[in-house]
């Protein structure tokens, strides 16, 4: 039987294809964890020095010299591998003296206490919301006279409203169409009533919907002709237009649609 014929493993196949002898396995201790790892007996193989590059990763800080530091908070002392941010930078122990780094001074109770974060001014909850009491102006209500209070920086010009209640009464009042109450709480369902109806076509220019342009509910007759939502968002007092037919109707530029 010759040697072609043999069946070879891979370092005998290399043998055999190169010409020369494979690599011998040797078989060293991991400068990091110090495990036993295996590696190829060669000038590559000889210079490895861990057995995984998690390990490797880790060498350098091991292989750096350790110096003792003091904390700027706690002023403890603690060992840390040499670096150059912690020669010119702030040196703290743990995450907890990182987080108590700033001093601030509270301006309620005028006690000392520590943060991370620079430009607070209250050292507590219970503290910030004495604070905001101190802010609070009497104002009256623009829409039902009652009188309230606010914090001052919530305060700006024109009417001021106490409630969402009374900004919505409010707003109705001075102009019915741009209300948050306009078409009442069944307008969505109305709305898609009168688009299955008018087969998503506009009444005004008869184009079909593209999927593009807005189209529009008009109300015929105008809101302010009725006294109750109710008989304004009448189904036969609606009509489905463009926006742009909308815009035009009310401004008069075009005829009304008719019933």
């Amino acid at each position: 039987m010759t040697a072609t014929n043999r069946i070879l493993s891979k370092d005998h196949r290399k043998e055999f294809i190169i010409g020369r002898p494979a690599a011998k396995i040797i078989y060293k201790n991991c400068e990091v964890c110090q495990s036993s790892f295996e590696t190829k007996d060669t000038t590559s193989g000889r210079k490895k020095k861990c057995c995984s590059q998690y390990c490797a990763s880790r060498l350098p800080h091991l292989m750096s010299a350790i110096k003792v530091y003091v904390c700027d908070v706690c002023h403890q002392e603690f060992e840390a591998p040499s670096s150059s941010k912690l020669e010119t930078k702030n040196k703290y122990c743990s995450e907890i003296c990182r987080k108590q780094r700033v001093v601030a001074y509270c301006k309620v109770c005028n006690s000392e206490y520590r943060t991370d974060r620079k430009g607070t001014k209250y050292c507590s909850d219970n503290c910030r919301h004495e604070g905001n009491k101190r802010k609070l102006v009497d104002l009256i209500c623009s829409c039902c006279g009652k009188e309230f209070q606010r914090p001052s920086f919530t305060v700006r010009e024109g009417n001021i409203l106490c409630s969402t209640k009374c900004r919505n009464l409010f707003f109705e009042r001075l102009n019915p169409r741009n209300s948050m109450r306009y078409g009442g709480r069944s307008w969505e369902k109305i709305r898609k009533e009168v688009m299955i109806r008018d087969s998503y076509k506009c009444r005004s220019c008869h184009e079909w919907y593209d999927g593009k342009n807005k189209m529009h509910v008009h109300h015929i007759v105008e809101l302010e002709e009725f006294d109750n939502l109710e008989e304004a968002n009448n189904i036969h007092n609606l009509a489905l237009v463009y926006w742009r037919c909308h815009k035009k109707i009310h401004s008069g530029e075009i005829e009304n649609i008719k019933n």
